[in-house]
Parts: C-alpha cells; sequence; structure tokens
C-alpha cells in the first residue's frame, strides 16, 4: 500500500503482473488519476471549470450587458406562457440545479475520452451560442407587471422564490433567451446518458432531475417557454456538431499524452 502510494516500482519484485500494474500506476499522469467513484482528477477541475464558465462569466457577462443604459427591451413569449401556473414548490429543482451540475459537469470524465473531450467541447459551443444571444439580443422580464411577488405568495417556497428574484435583478430579470439553466441540464443528460461507463442509476436520475429543472423555469416564472426549448436545441445542437467533426480529439490526445495528429 505504501509503495502505491509513492507511486514506485521496486525492481525484480513480485510477479509479473503486479510489476505491470505498479507500472501502470507509475505512468498514470495526475490528473488521470481516479479519485471519487472512479472520477479522474482532471474530471473534477474540468468540470469546474464548466461551471465557472457558465454562471461566473458568460451568465455575468450577458447580465452586465442587458443593463447597460440604452438596451431596447425584448420580451420574447409565447400566448401559453400566460397559461402556466406559478406552482411555487418546483422553487427546490431550480435551486438544487446548483448543486446537480457540480455531479453532473463532472461525471461525464468517466466516459472514453473521445467521447468526453467532443462532449466537453459541445459544451463551449452550446454556451457561446448562448452568450451570442444575449448580446445580439437581449431579452427581459418584467416580474411587477407578471405580478409574480404575489403569484409567489407568502410560505417558504414563496419565500424562497422571491428570494431568488432579488438575487437575480428584482423587478427586471435579464438573460432569459435562452435558458442556462436548460442548456446546462441537458449538456448534464448529453453527456451521460446511453453510456455504458455511467451506471443506470445514474443516467436515470439525471434524466428526472433534468426534467424537473425544465419544468421548474417556467413554474417558478424565471423563464417563458422559447427560452427553454432554446436552451435544449443550443445543447443539442453543440453537442451534435462537436461529435459530428471529433471536435475534441486533440484535448483528447493532449489527455492520453500523444501528438496530435
Amino acid at each position: 500500500a505504501i509503495l502505491i502510494l509513492l507511486n514506485t516500482v521496486p525492481a525484480n519484485t513480485g510477479s509479473k503482473e503486479e510489476q505491470r500494474v505498479m507500472a501502470d500506476l507509475q505512468n498514470t499522469r495526475w490528473y488521470q488519476k481516479k479519485l471519487l467513484f472512479g472520477v479522474p482528477a482532471g474530471g473534477f477541475i474540468i468540470g469546474a471549470l464548466l461551471q465557472i464558465l457558465m454562471q461566473g462569466i458568460f451568465y455575468n457577462i450577458g447580465g452586465w450587458y442587458a443593463r447597460l443604459p440604452g438596451q431596447t427591451i425584448h420580451i420574447l413569449k409565447w400566448g401559453i406562457d400566460d397559461l402556466i401556473p406559478m406552482i411555487p414548490v418546483f422553487i427546490l429543482p431550480y435551486i438544487a440545479s446548483y448543486i446537480v451540475w457540480l455531479i453532473g459537469l463532472i461525471a461525464p470524465s468517466k466516459n472514453d475520452k473521445d467521447f468526453y473531450f467532443d462532449w466537453v467541447v459541445g459544451c463551449i459551443i452550446a454556451l457561446t451560442l448562448g452568450l451570442i444571444v444575449f448580446f445580439a439580443y437581449p431579452t427581459y422580464m418584467y416580474r411587477d407587471q407578471e405580478n409574480l411577488f404575489e403569484l409567489a405568495g407568502t410560505g417558504i417556497f414563496g419565500t424562497l422564490i422571491k428570494t431568488i428574484y432579488s438575487l437575480d435583478g428584482g423587478d427586471l430579470a435579464a438573460c432569459l433567451f435562452p435558458s442556462y439553466h436548460c442548456t446546462t441540464s441537458m449538456l448534464c443528460l448529453l453527456g451521460v446518458w446511453g453510456r455504458k461507463e455511467i451506471s443506470k442509476g445514474f443516467r436515470v436520475f439525471t434524466l428526472i432531475i433534468s426534467v424537473l429543472i425544465f419544468m421548474s423555469t417556467v413554474f417558478v416564472k424565471q423563464h417563458y417557454l422559447p427560452d427553454v426549448v432554446c436552451g435544449i436545441f443550443f445543447s443539442a445542437l453543440g453537442f451534435w456538431v462537436a461529435r459530428k467533426f471529433h471536435l475534441g480529439k486533440g484535448l483528447a490526445a493532449l489527455w492520453n499524452g500523444e501528438k496530435k495528429k
């Protein structure tokens, strides 16, 4: 055990199989070493960077731009949006999404690295498409006009909704189209669905929680339906393009210590 921890291979000791295993351990790069639940160290780092890119950088940049003086106010909604009720309990999956993403953006790193890095590039494409739309066509929601503070009620779930509102622009919500909540949740699902490296239980969990997050965005009135549709579409498009043209092959080669071909 000490030898494994020290990552050293003593000469001419143990069977050939033991020596091979020890040699593999010695040659494993630090970012390839598996930590919790078989997730490589690099997977934790890349997942955290994707989270920072999405919520910490792109969304905040979009929000900053949307609130610059002189912006044209675009409100993009369908008639059916006014028929969708406020269901305060859905604030639970909405808030839980921030924790789900911490796991969901890390879990795909268990997949083979050709698929994984295509998925990573697909994430970046989808998020970049969202940022472009934030700049080209900033969208908003006037919560007072929608009577949302009253509809939320005074219960614990309503209080949570109002807290989210206050942290997200108060009366004027911005960066609605596309919904990054839906974009990120769909990317988490695409990263594990149908993958043999991921347990069936986790795949089903990701599917269920993703659908709940999609629903939560409209049932707590953080988004209109077009935002949801566009968020899911951008995820699928970014992932499809990355897989179609194998855009992650260079990153996969770097991960494996190979020269890019």
